[in-house]
């Protein structure tokens, strides 16, 4: 089974937002706009539910850009998958990027540690492949969930957050060193540690 390199990372959840009543939206911040680019193939409806979900979640508003076709300058050495950094540098800017993609994403030193995220901390860009979020077969709710949970987990981290939850096991600020079970404990929530630590930021 490969390994994945969960330096930056995210998981799970589905739409338990609405049951967890907790946003993130702080007075100096609250206005970023973010362009959220879609790498490769990502459907509508996935676009449209990470948006969402950022919007709710932080208050940023989202904006939705065109679709970006493969960029062979961003690939590794074997062209089978986007090396994370590249990605980062090719988005940064003074404007604030989040980056899908269905290609897997490694760390440029090891083409076999494969991420499911990587962020600037804090910064301007995140970046976040599906690619194996799905690698157990499981539903499309189940996919979207783990989507939004890493979504936000590597937005917390544009925003400044550093480390690692080590209070809940449900907080998404995990570092989901235990794969897609550990993602699935998560719930699409700060605990109260993590939450005070972003609000201080």
């Amino acid at each position: 089974m490969k390994r994945i390199l969960l330096i930056l990372l995210l998981f799970v959840g589905v739409f338990t937002l609405s049951s967890s009543n907790q946003s993130y939206t702080p007075e100096l911040i609250k206005k970023r706009t973010i362009n959220v680019i879609p790498l490769g193939d990502v459907p509508s409806q996935m676009l449209n539910d990470i948006t969402q979900s950022i919007k709710s979640f932080y208050g940023f508003k989202c904006v939705i850009q065109n679709v970006v076709d493969t960029n062979i300058t961003l690939l590794s050495a074997n062209e089978e998958n986007y090396v994370a950094g590249k990605i980062l540098r090719e988005y940064i800017s003074l404007d604030y990027y989040f980056i899908i993609t269905n290609i897997s994403i490694v760390d440029k030193y090891d083409e076999l540690w494969e991420m499911w995220g990587l962020a600037y901390c804090p910064g301007p860009t995140a970046v976040v492949s599906f690619n194996l979020l799905d690698d157990d077969g499981c539903s499309n709710e189940v996919l979207t969930t783990r989507i939004i949970k890493v979504t936000l987990h590597e937005i917390a981290h544009t925003i400044g957050f550093k480390g690692h939850c080590t209070i809940s096991e449900k907080c998404f600020m995990n570092s989901g060193s235990s794969g897609l079970r550990e993602l699935d404990k998560e719930d699409i929530w700060l605990c109260n540690s993590c939450k005070t630590k972003l609000e201080r930021l």
